[in-house]
This record gives structure tokens, sequence and C-alpha cells, in this order.
């Protein structure tokens, strides 16, 4: 279960996890973003042995339940592959234990930032230099980046608790206390050793601060880190932590107060005048970039919006929507970002100036109606986060489906075209010369090709014959036709069911009475959506309950009604169809990868009977003629 719960953080893109303790049983969140999300409750009992194992791992005392430990490991996954974790366990006044896991970010990964004009040029000078920022901002991964750039084939020493990221260039010490280990005493040695750079973790106490500054103030070079709101704010924690006006004054060179906004950097550089630096000269800086006029790279290729654009059109809206941009500074930072064409902006600074809300403009970008249907809800139930990240995870699914079925056809469409032309040859070259006569062989030769793209053109028809009766009739019966196909079905229950319990559970969850869920759903873009909400109207009116209608609707799992009623009776319902969505998307999104991996195998067998009918139908009509002549 350890390594499933790894994995699933890493595929979700969280950064952290955390291990939440109650009386009765654990809660596991997923930091994803800025949002920490409630991913699902388990027994007290499995919460422990999770613990347990992490702490093993990380070697910290797996019998100690009171105190805050901190440790780290890589933990083994699968191919190989492994992940740096940092762990920090505490107990709460009861003796209940929580642990809180970071997933450290690959070392080799390259930093992305919004402008980084500046961090090109940096001065990395004698003297301190200090990087702040919220957690999980970069602090750590910018500071190596820079000692990458500038210190190349240098003396590097860092100094961690613990160490993070590694890097085998580096000489890296870590902090251990217990055997006398600290902060202080590493920097003493650390400068025995005459780095050219030397990077401290963190800046927490007193002691720290005064061997940071006297190893900045002999000539070296320093980077470290410090708890801050801004730029402002790092010189306020140095006097808290009792360093002088003219200690600082002389010992600094430079702050770096950074964010993270849509998984790119934002960074406020300073380097003078920290006491009376404002961040409204970086807002100003800021927005002359946004007010500027960008000749973009990417030229529009047409009126539709790309998925790979849509995906990240949406990650980056979210963030800065949860982080507190209004909408029309969202559009201001597209402008600039050159993620979507200036006939995109313009489009929807024209819908923000008409008064349109974000489900409209998305759907003005061609998004599709069941993320429009979404993101109108949200203006109900208000989960606004939640949603964005679920219809970012499913861009991203579908972008991976795409190109998973490029790659599974891209080769097997190339024999086949190969095929066919070894096969038009041997009709107008071959054959003739053999003289065979109208044998089996012959006639298949001659007539595979027309039976290859008749077939080919079968199906196309019959594709856009079934597209058009499908418009045609309501979207519920289609699904119903859809959801008893042996092949499909399991997709398609579970696809419905994954929906419809998120945003059930969403508006639940806010207190939306099931009267106007339903006049909701009636409402909506989506046709499915719609009309099962007439569906359900119809049922209630009916004297039906709730469940006894959804398990009517043969579209979705049994397990759903079974699960409404269960919420129902817990007075939890909201929540617990939040959570079966989850686990109804985690099956659906396997299923997919699974059929992803089972249709290239099936295409490969399908080539190779190509080949051998082939390679059977040249030889036979040889065999032929050589039997004729003896």
């Amino acid at each position: 279960m350890a390594k499933e719960l790894i994995q699933k953080a890493i595929d979700r893109g969280a950064s952290d996890i955390y291990l939440i303790a109650s009386k009765e049983k654990y809660k596991l969140y997923f930091r994803q973003m800025t949002a920490r999300v409630l991913v699902e409750e388990i027994e007290l009992e499995v919460g422990l042995a999770l613990l347990t194992h992490f702490k093993f791992l990380a070697g910290m005392n797996t019998g100690e339940r009171r105190r805050v430990q901190l440790g780290a490991c890589w933990y083994e996954l699968e191919e190989s592959n492994a992940k740096r974790l940092r762990l920090s366990t505490v107990g709460d006044f009861e003796g209940n234990e929580s642990l809180v896991i970071r997933l450290l970010h690959d070392q080799n990964k390259e930093l992305d930032f919004w402008f980084d004009e500046e961090l090109d040029i940096y001065d990395c000078k004698r003297g301190l230099h200090l990087f702040a920022g919220p957690v999980g901002s970069g602090k750590t991964s910018l500071m190596f980046d820079l000692a990458r750039r500038h210190f190349t084939d240098l003396q590097v020493i860092t100094i961690e608790e613990p160490v993070e990221l590694i890097d085998s260039d580096f000489i890296q010490l870590q902090v251990n206390e217990v055997i006398g280990n600290s902060y202080d005493e590493l920097i003493k040695l650390s400068l025995r050793h005459r780095p050219d750079l030397l990077i401290v973790g963190e800046i927490r106490d007193k002691l720290t601060a005064q061997a940071v500054l006297r190893a900045s103030l002999t000539g070296y070079t320093v980077f470290s880190t410090v708890h801050a709101a801004s730029v402002r704010g790092v010189i306020q924690r140095l006097s808290e932590l009792g360093l002088s006006h003219w200690e600082i004054k002389n010992a600094l060179s430079s702050v770096v107060y950074q964010r993270l906004i849509a998984g790119k950097g934002v960074l406020d550089i300073a380097k003078n005048e920290f006491e009376s630096w404002s961040s409204e000269n970086w807002n100003k800086k800021l927005i002359s970039y946004l007010q500027m006029d960008i000749l973009h790279l990417m030229k529009p290729r047409g009126k539709k919006l790309g998925l790979i654009k849509q995906a990240k059109l949406i990650q980056l809206m979210g963030n800065l929507l949860n982080s507190g941009f209004n909408l029309g500074e969202v559009i201001k930072f597209l402008s600039l970002s050159k993620l979507v064409e200036k006939e995109f902006t313009l489009k929807m600074k024209e819908g923000v100036a008409s008064g349109q809300s974000l489900s409209e403009l998305l759907e003005s970008l061609s998004f599709s109606k069941n993320v429009v249907t979404q993101l109108a809800l949200v203006e109900v139930h208000g989960n606004l986060s939640g949603t964005m990240q679920l219809v970012e995870l499913h861009l991203k699914k579908q972008l991976k489906v795409k190109k998973k079925l490029v790659e599974v056809a891209t080769y097997p469409v190339l024999l086949l075209i190969f095929l066919v032309g070894i096969m038009w040859g041997l009709k107008n070259y071959l054959l003739p010369q053999l003289n065979s006569g109208s044998n089996f062989a012959t006639l298949l030769i001659n007539h595979l090709p027309l039976v290859f793209f008749s077939f080919g053109a079968f199906m196309f028809l019959l594709t856009a014959l079934s597209v058009t009766l499908f418009k045609r009739k309501s979207a519920i019966k289609n699904f119903t036709f859809l959801a008893k196909l042996p092949l499909i079905h399991p997709f398609i229950r579970l696809y419905l069911t994954a929906y419809f319990s998120r945003e059930w559970g969403n508006l639940i969850a806010q207190g939306v009475e099931l009267r106007q869920i339903i006049n909701l759903m009636k409402k909506q873009k989506s046709r499915i959506f719609s009309e099962v909400g007439e569906k359900l109207d119809l049922d209630l009116n009916a004297g039906r309950s709730f469940e006894q209608a959804v398990s009517n609707l043969k579209l979705f799992l049994p397990e759903l009604s079974l699960m409404i009623e269960y919420g129902a009776i817990k007075d939890k319902l909201g929540l617990e169809l939040s959570l079966y969505a989850d686990e109804c998307w985690e099956q659906f999104f396997t299923k997919i990868d699974w059929l992803m991996q089972l249709i290239q195998p099936l295409i490969f067998v399908f080539v190779a009977l190509m080949i051998v009918l082939l390679y059977a139908a040249m030889l036979l009509p040889i065999y032929s003629n050589m039997g004729s002549g003896i």
C-alpha cells in the first residue's frame, strides 16, 4: 500500500502527502499546487502501519510518538525508479502521531520561471544571498540551480537538515544534533575547507544566523533560506534573530523572494535598499510586462484551442484564481505567458467586458461541454480548486491517451501501407508474368487491395452514420446502448459514475438541496447531464427516492445507488460521493492504460497475419506453375 500511495501522489502531481491522525482513523491528503485535497480515510491500524513503515525507512525512532522527528530516504518504486522523500512527524497532546511526506524534486529537472531575465544575469558575488518564499516554492532548487550555473568545477559545500537534493559534485553535510553536528558547528568546519560557495539549508536560530553572518563577512559566498513573507520581511526576520543593522548592511548582497504560479516561479530580486524595498516596484514591472504588445512566438493555427494548451490554461488559471487574482488580472497574465495566441486572449477580454462567467469564457475557446458544465456548477458549490484540478487531470489523461494511440498506430499503419503497396505490385507485375489463370491465390491478390480499401470506406461510413444517429437520439438512449455493449460497457459506466458522483458530491457538500441540484442539471450545456436531470426529476416527482431513481438508470455502476444510501444514513453523502468518485476515476484511467497496452499487440498480430497471407498468396502461384511444367 505504501508504494501505491507514493506512486499515486507522483501521478497526481502532489508535492506533499499528509497522514493526519484522529481517535478512530487516519485521513490521507495530497497537496496539489495550493490546495490540500482529501484522498481517503483509512483505518487506524493501517495508518499506524504506514507511519511506522516510513519512519523505519527514514531512520527515525519508530518507538517515539511524542517528539517532533525529521528524516529523509530514497523510496524504491517500480522499474528501478526511486523517489527522494523528506519526512516530518509530530504527536498531538493525546499521543496521536501525524506524518507529512515531502516528495522532493528531481535534481535534474530544469527550473521554469515566468520572468527569468534577471536570473540569467544574477551576480553571485561574495557575501550573503538569502532566499525566501512560501513552503514548496522552490527555494532550495533555485539555490542549487544557481550553484550549478556559477560554481562549476569549484568547491561547493552544503549543510542541510535533511539533505534534499543530491549532487555528486557538491560536498553535502547533514545536521545531526545527537552527535553534535549542529548548523553552527558544521559551518565552522566547512570554512576550514575553503569553499567557493557555502549553502546553508535554513537560518532557524540566532546561532545559525551569527555563523552565516561570520562566514559572509569573512569573504565567502553564502546561500541560505529564511522564512519571511517579502524582501522587507527578510530584514525584519534577521533583526529578530539578533543581527544588527550594521551587520545586515555589510553582509547582505541580495534577497530573492520566490513564489510559484502554475508550477512556474515568479521572482522578486533585491540587491540594495532592502529595508525600504517595496513590492510595488515589482508589481509595476509585472504590469509593464502585462501591458506590452507581445509578438507571440506561436502563430494561430485555427480557432480551436488544442488539448495541450487547454490543460496548461486550466492549470494556470486555477492557480491564479486560487491565489486571489480576479478574472481580468488572470487574462492579462495570460497575454504575457505566451500560452495562448493573441486571438484567444482578445476573445477572453471581450467576454469579461461583456460580463461572461468563467465557464462561458472557456466555452468560447472550444472547451468540451463536460468541462463547461463542471465549471458552471462551481458557481454554485464553490469548489473551484478541486474542479480545476480535476479538469486539468482529465485533459492531461486525454493527451496521454491520444499520444499513446498515435504511438500504437503509427508503425502498424506504415506496415499496412507497405503491404498494400506490395499487393499492388504483385497484382500488376508478378501475376501477369506467372499466367496462373484464376486460382484462389490469384483472385486473393487481385482483390485484396480492393477489399482492404472497401473495408476502410465501410468503417468510415459506419462511424459517420453512427455519429449522425447518436446526435439525433437522446443522450440517455445513446449511453444506455453503449453501456450494454460487451467490450466498452465497463468504460462507459465507470466514466459516467465518476463524473456524476463528483458533481453531486461537490454540490451536496456545499449544502445545495437535491431539488436545486436537479434544476441545475436541467440547465447545463452537457446533454447527458441535462437529460439525467430531467429523468431524475420525473422519478422524484413520482415518489421514488434519490437512490431508487439513480438505480433505475442503467448508466451507472450498481454500487452508486448503494453508496448514496450509505452516505445518506451516515449524513456524509457529499464526502462519500467525492471519495467514491476519486476511486472510480482511478479505476477508469487504469483501465484506459490497460487498453492502450492491449491494442498494439493486437494490431501487430493482425499485420503478422497479413504478411503470412501475403507470402502464401505469392508462393502458391509459383508452386502451381512449377507443378504444371513438370
